[in-house]
């Protein structure tokens, strides 16, 4: 990997600057000697002139055909709308360029499969950016569950609820074209992702989705899993972007529990908290039952970014990749197929 950058360092492309990408660029701008920020790409002139200044670029654009076009970048960082991903993707992997991408991968498996095939053709690294592995709660179970702590997993459960400010639905989300789905593609994909980490494959599933605020809404704001996994396992899985009284921030209620024939952990991630019960605590376990972490969301956001940038400087795969966000759509649209249906399905 040749690193173009000045003085050794990376250099680096956001193109989408939404709130999100605020985030990405701050998981940046924390480690100077590794990356910079060399441009900002946004249809909107005034956002790309913006972030530009804001953090450090040297030149904007509105167009990201004209960045591909002429820049030379180590890393692209892509924070576009469902609908853009497959396209943008593409051109980045042919313009050379190590992608990592806002979640989900796509809309469709099609699209899916055929920005993997462009990727793995340039011979570029690409990461879908499901941050919420990285929080440091979520990153603890799986070595627990994997030094058998709680057994042989045979239960998981995950949650997210909270309210989706209406003026939200105005945009591209408002857009089931655009979007994909509902909250199940987009907040919901994290847990999905999540389940999919702990415990393996998916075999059969059964959904239901419904609107529960948001009745104008084209997709589901609300919609409940269940599936049985490969290793014999079973899951739930409930999310909602309509439930009154929850706030986009503080309040955004998010849980994972890992029951084993040993014990239980839980994550919470409105307190940022790993709790653990085991008949067989190993010693280096004794020492806590519930640990709590002080970190916030957006830190997971940033490490993923920073884990990506590690990857790319020491050529290793990231920790999630495109074929797992593929994966993650497979369990998605056979949810959606099955909430449509009325029946269980394979995945």
């Amino acid at each position: 990997m040749s690193m173009r950058g000045s003085n050794n360092r990376l250099k680096v492309g956001i193109i989408g600057t939404g709130y999100i990408s605020e985030y990405h660029a701050e998981g940046y701008l924390e480690i100077p000697e590794k990356v910079e920020i060399v441009a900002t790409c946004d249809a909107v002139e005034s956002l790309a002139r913006e972030k530009m200044i804001s953090w450090g670029a040297k030149r904007y654009y509105t167009d990201y055909n004209d960045l591909f076009k002429h820049e030379e970048l180590d890393i692209v960082d892509i924070c576009l709308p469902h609908h853009l991903h497959k396209d943008a993707v593409i051109k980045a992997a042919e313009a050379g360029m190590n992608i990592i991408l806002e979640k989900p991968i796509a809309r469709t498996m099609e699209e899916a499969e055929e920005m993997i095939k462009s990727v793995k053709k340039a011979g570029v690294k690409f990461m879908v950016s499901y941050n919420e592995r990285f929080l440091p709660h979520h990153q603890e179970a799986k070595m627990l569950l994997e030094k058998g702590v709680i057994g042989k997993l045979k239960m998981i459960t995950g949650s997210l609820y909270g309210t989706l400010p209406s003026e939200t639905l105005r945009g591209w989300r408002g857009s089931k074209e655009k979007s994909g789905g509902g909250v199940l593609i987009d907040s919901g994909g994290h847990r999905v992702d999540l389940m999919r980490w702990m415990a393996g494959e998916v075999d059969t599933l059964f959904c239901q989705t419904s609107r529960v605020l948001f009745e104008e809404y084209e997709a589901e704001d609300t919609a409940f899993l269940l599936m049985n996994f490969k290793n014999g396992a079973i899951g739930q899985l409930n999310v909602s972007w309509g439930v009154k009284g929850a706030l986009w921030t503080a309040n955004w209620n998010e849980t994972l529990m890992l029951c084993g024939t040993k014990g239980t952990i839980v994550c919470d991630n409105l307190t940022n908290s790993l709790m653990v019960y085991s008949d067989e605590l190993p010693e280096d376990f004794k020492s806590f039952v519930i640990k709590r972490y002080w970190t916030n969301y957006f830190e997971s956001i940033k490490s993923a970014v920073k884990h990506f940038v590690d990857c790319v400087i020491n050529d290793k795969m990231p920790l999630i990749s495109g074929e797992d966000g593929k994966a993650v759509l497979q369990i998605i649209l056979r949810a959606y197929e099955s909430a449509e249906k009325g029946k269980v399905l394979k995945v």
